[in-house]
């Protein structure tokens, strides 16, 4: 029987994808009536790499950056470059005022809100979030992500993020639990499955394509493609 369920938040609890999609949106419909480029593949050129999604070039030149908003200018203005453009004061406003988007339209999936708060009533929730403070912790606050979680731990402020086993040792410790008693729910094989399975934790992958939901395979012990279905993962435990 399990004592504590841990969570990963993005494109798990809460629609990342969605808000970026129409942040995203905002920022080509604001970029349009500047100069004549490629909005559009600027933009996603961008978003990758606000997620390391980098080249070779642009790993290393971005290598020594550790301040995260020094790192999303210089990109947002090697880009620019790329493209052309002189990174005006008013194009490189876009930087922040993206980030505020992204933010402002940031949400629990429909029907999380209540899940947390019946399963807080029976176990230890700890959300898992990798990604740096700063852009995970203005999420957290965003959804009140403290009114649904008995611990929140957030890998840009840990000395390792998931897949480590150390930062699910911590969920571990903070829950009060063996890993045989928590299961671990997230979208990334990698990161959530792959890292969780290796601590010991049993796993539900959230896979959006998947149809229906299943009982066991060989990446995770559970899959579907909504955090929902965690209710039938807790019926089958008892």
């Amino acid at each position: 029987m399990f004592k504590a369920l841990f969570f990963d938040m993005d494109d798990t609890l809460c629609d990342t994808q969605g808000a970026n999609l129409k942040a995203v949106n905002w920022l080509i419909n604001e970029l349009s009536s500047h100069d004549h480029f490629d909005h559009e593949t600027f933009v996603s050129q961008y978003l990758a790499a606000i997620y390391r999604e980098l080249d070779e070039e642009l790993k290393q030149l971005t290598s020594v950056i550790d301040d995260e908003s020094d790192y999303r200018h210089f990109v947002f203005d090697y880009f620019l470059k790329k493209h052309e453009i002189k990174a005006t004061d008013d194009l490189m406003s876009y930087v922040s005022l993206f980030d505020k988007k992204r933010i402002e339209y940031y949400d629990f999936y429909l029907g999380v809100t209540a899940m947390l708060k019946t399963l807080r009533s029976q176990y230890k929730i700890i959300l898992i979030t990798n990604g740096p403070a700063y852009s995970q912790i203005p999420k957290v606050e965003q959804v009140k992500m403290k009114d649904y979680c008995d611990h929140i731990i957030i890998g840009g402020l840990e000395p390792e993020q998931k897949p480590a086993k150390s930062i699910f040792d911590k969920a571990c410790s903070v829950a009060n639990c063996l890993p045989n008693e928590a299961i671990h729910s997230g979208d990334s094989l990698n990161s959530d499955i792959k890292g969780a399975k290796a601590a010991g934790i049993k796993t539900f992958w959230i896979l959006p394509k998947f149809t229906s939901f299943s009982e066991g395979n060989k990446e995770s012990d559970y899959v579907s493609n909504t955090i929902l279905d965690i209710d039938k993962i807790l019926e089958s435990e008892l």
